[in-house]
């Protein structure tokens, strides 16, 4: 099967006229207007989450954060739902992934989270996140993910055990520190990112966790970087969780997807590790391309619970 013939199949899935149907059968607030006709919700509040789209705006420690939470058409007391937080690249916005995981709501019961990040102290001003220490950004995005989580939680919505993250650009290089740093995921999904030296390697705090990676072998930081940020390649970082995972060292290959080679390492708990090469691909990833990443990854979320 090749990449031309899986987009028209996922397309099929999710057409124009499915995605406009559940938009009109959900709730599809309208993006936040610049007088702040959008309320400011407290942290220690409630969110008075609907079924469909909920457009939020949150304060939390001080700093006001956008942000859209997607629940399932229907959703009754006794399910728990699996969670897919989405993390935009350098600018966002988070519109982005809120589109981009909405299919995936109704495919797959998930509850679907894109936030907005914070605007950069230095440099362009661009939203980003605080993806290692002394990032330019100074807010706690683990601390406002941390609170989701636990909101979520204590309304009885949520499991657990099947938490996950996925990203592009500096969103991916969030996933990876919230893969190192907390217990809350069970597996990541970063995309057409690095992973900085010293910041983001496991270590014996971190909670073993599935790890998927998507990038083009064109990317800027597909062979590494010592430019701004020391990064390891693209190898080399799977090599690290690989080990980390104690995966077996020979992987599986599929190459029936034209343009993709996907390596999976597995370990004796069925965790796994998964590279995914685009070729040809470099940072910009083209269009037709996307559906199926986003669908190879959240695939890969659902077949992975926490141990």
């Amino acid at each position: 099967m090749t990449c031309r013939q899986l987009v028209p199949a996922i397309l099929f899935l999710t057409p124009c006229a499915i995605l406009t149907g559940f938009a009109q059968e959900t709730r599809r607030p309208t993006t936040i207007d610049s007088d702040g006709s959008i309320p400011v919700l407290q942290s220690h509040g409630d969110l008075k989450l609907k079924p469909g789209n909920n457009l939020l705006r949150i304060k939390f420690k001080g700093v006001t954060r956008d942000l859209f939470i997607e629940m399932p058409a229907v959703i009754t007391k006794e399910e728990r739902y699996p969670v897919v937080f989405g993390f935009h690249g350098d600018g966002g916005p988070k519109e982005a992934y809120n589109r981009r995981l909405s299919p995936f709501v109704k495919k797959h019961q998930i509850i679907g989270i894109s936030i907005q990040g914070t605007p950069k102290l230095a440099g362009s001003g661009k939203s980003s996140w605080d993806h290692h220490d002394g990032s330019d950004v100074d807010v706690d995005d683990i601390g406002f993910v941390r609170y989701l989580v636990d909101y979520l939680n204590k309304t009885e919505r949520i499991d657990l055990k099947r938490i996950y993250a996925t990203g592009g650009s500096s969103g991916g290089l969030f996933c990876y520190r919230l893969a190192k740093e907390t217990k809350l995921f069970a597996a990541i999904g970063p995309t057409k990112c690095g992973m900085i030296k010293g910041s983001h390697e496991p270590d014996s705090n971190t909670q073993p966790l599935s790890v998927m990676q998507m990038i083009g072998n064109e990317d800027k930081s597909f062979n590494g970087s010592s430019k701004r940020l020391t990064m390891y390649s693209a190898v080399q970082r799977i090599e690290i969780w690989r080990k980390f995972l104690k995966c077996k060292p020979k992987p599986s290959v599929n190459t029936k997807i034209e343009g993709m080679t996907v390596k999976t390492y597995v370990n004796d708990k069925q965790q796994e590790v998964v590279y995914c090469m685009l070729h040809g691909v470099g940072h910009s990833i083209p269009k037709t391309i996307i559906p199926v990443m986003d669908g190879m990854i959240v695939d890969f979320f659902m077949k992975h619970k926490q141990h």
